[in-house]
Formats: C-alpha cells, sequence, structure tokens
C-alpha cells in the first residue's frame, strides 16, 4: 500500500466569461508532484489553445523524465521553451497565420523541496503556518512601474493596465526569459498554490493565508476561495483558476501509523531517506511501464 505525501487538487471556474481560457494541470506519481496552470490571453485569438499546449508540454515531460529529476530548473525551462515552439508552430498552421498566447507557472515538487518558475502574471504562492512564505513577482507593466517607485503597491493593484503583462509564451520568436524562484524545503502542511489572474486580483493574500491554515480539506478550501473570488469580482469576473497541493510530512504519518516498535527507532533523517529510496524505485518502475 503506498502512502500519499501531499493533498493535491484543482479548480477551474468560468466567470462572467464565454469561453474558458485557463488551463490547468495536477501530476503525481508515489512522491513526486508536478502543477501547471497558463492563463491563455484573450486580446490575442485560440488564447486557450495556447494554455492547452503548455498544459501538454508539462505533462508529456513530467511522465517521460526519470526521477528524481537531476536539474530541476533546466526541466521547467525546457518545459516553456518546447511550449512556446509548439504555440508558435500551431498559430502559423491556421488560415490565415493567428498568434496565440499565455501566460504560465509550473511548480515541481521531489525530495520533499518545492522548486518553480513562470513566465507572465500567473502567480505560485507558498503558504507555511498561516502565513505568506514567498510568492512570484508577475511580469507585468504596472509591476515593473512599481519596481522603478512611480506607483505605489495599492497602485499597481487597482491601475487600468494591471492585466497587461510583459512576458509570455507565444507572439515573438524567441522563448520568453522564465523566472525561477528559489526552491525550498516543504515542511508538514505548507501549502503549494498556482493561480490566474482572475483568482489572485479578487482575493486578498491574508484571505487565502488563513483559509489555508484550517482543517477543512484542502480541496473544499480551494473551491470556497474560486467562488469568492468569482463573486467579488461579478459581474465581470475573468476565468478563475487554481491548482494546489498541502505537503504532509513522512515522519509524522510513519510514527502515528506505526504499530511496530522496530519501526519507531531509527532517527527520522535516515528513515525519511530509506522511505524516499523506495518511492524513488517505485515511480522509476512506473515511468518504464508507461
Amino acid at each position: 500500500m503506498s502512502v500519499t505525501r501531499f493533498e493535491i487538487c484543482k479548480q477551474s471556474r468560468l466567470g462572467n466569461r464565454r469561453i474558458n481560457q485557463d488551463r490547468c494541470t495536477v501530476l503525481q506519481s508515489v512522491s513526486y508532484a508536478m502543477l501547471a496552470l497558463g492563463d491563455g490571453m484573450g486580446g490575442h485569438p485560440r488564447g486557450e489553445m495556447a494554455a492547452q499546449l503548455l498544459m501538454q508540454s508539462a505533462e508529456q515531460s513530467f511522465y517521460r523524465e526519470p526521477k528524481p529529476i537531476a536539474t530541476p530548473r533546466d526541466f521547467l525551462k525546457q518545459i516553456f521553451h518546447a511550449a512556446h515552439k509548439e504555440i508558435r508552430s500551431f498559430g502559423y498552421a491556421q488560415t490565415p497565420s493567428i498568434d496565440p498566447r499565455t501566460t504560465g507557472v509550473i511548480a515541481l515538487v521531489q525530495n520533499g523541496m518545492a522548486h518553480w518558475a513562470h513566465v507572465g502574471d500567473s502567480r505560485f504562492y507558498l503558504f507555511r503556518k498561516g502565513k505568506l512564505l514567498t510568492r512570484t513577482i508577475d511580469h507585468s507593466y504596472v509591476e515593473q512601474l512599481r519596481q522603478d517607485g512611480i506607483i505605489s503597491a495599492e497602485e499597481r493593484d487597482h491601475h487600468p493596465q494591471r492585466h497587461y503583462v510583459t512576458r509570455c509564451l507565444g507572439g515573438t520568436l524567441h522563448p520568453p526569459q522564465v523566472t525561477f524562484g528559489e526552491s525550498a524545503r516543504l515542511v508538514d502542511e505548507d501549502v503549494l498554490l498556482l493561480c490566474s489572474d482572475g483568482f489572485w486580483a479578487h482575493v486578498e493574500e491574508e484571505e487565502i493565508a488563513l483559509a489555508l491554515s484550517g482543517e477543512e480539506p484542502l480541496e473544499r478550501t480551494i473551491s470556497q476561495l474560486a467562488r469568492a473570488a468569482e463573486a467579488a469580482a461579478h459581474p465581470e469576473s475573468d476565468n478563475i483558476t487554481v491548482a494546489a497541493l498541502r505537503w504532509r510530512n513522512p515522519s509524522r504519518w510513519i510514527h502515528t501509523s506505526a504499530t511496530s516498535d522496530a519501526l519507531q527507532k531509527p532517527d527520522g533523517d535516515r528513515l525519511n531517506s530509506a522511505i524516499d529510496e523506495l518511492t524513488q524505485a517505485i515511480d522509476l518502475f512506473e515511468n518504464k511501464i508507461k
């Protein structure tokens, strides 16, 4: 019997739009997980297809790559670059040719570490014990104005051009520069959250942190937050998409479920190392039979 190290879920809502141009996927094996999210840009045709091509790139790479992934940054970068190429090819193949675009954010979890990268204003958050530990900084016009000291953070959040992004997949000959976060060692109950701007623009970070610190199942909490974002923006709600993962410290479930004294005697580091070796072997076997 395998032991799950995390809760993982996703939620996508139409809002008050005609079509949903957001896409997300949550991928997992015994001890590895990846979350990916794309927000197709509505000002360009077939944004939903651009976002879907990013999801396909993520899924193919995750299941093809042997685990553990040796260089997570290179792995994430390759996903974005492959998706950019596919988006460009799809656009050129249309008659007449079109220019689909999407933002994107991806998080990889392996060996108790979280690695993430993004392009555009789709965000990654890491919450710990009811507080925001870190989040991505948007590639957007208004964020650049804030960094240059021209406007304040409050003005940024209400600026009429706050949705204008400065980087995206598609739209340029060469792939955009991908921004990477500082990898983080996860602790029990940490929550990783990826979302489109239809979500983060209408739910305060403090509200998200508080909700995630409760005892509710992660899927229920994410659903409640997504509905709250939709209601706050009504009747002009954008598409709202969220993917989330709550980490479970392996030592916690080992010590609480073990009935044998022999299982409880090894120190935590040695025990976790043994668990990692076993689950990695299982994952490698799963990859070979796919």
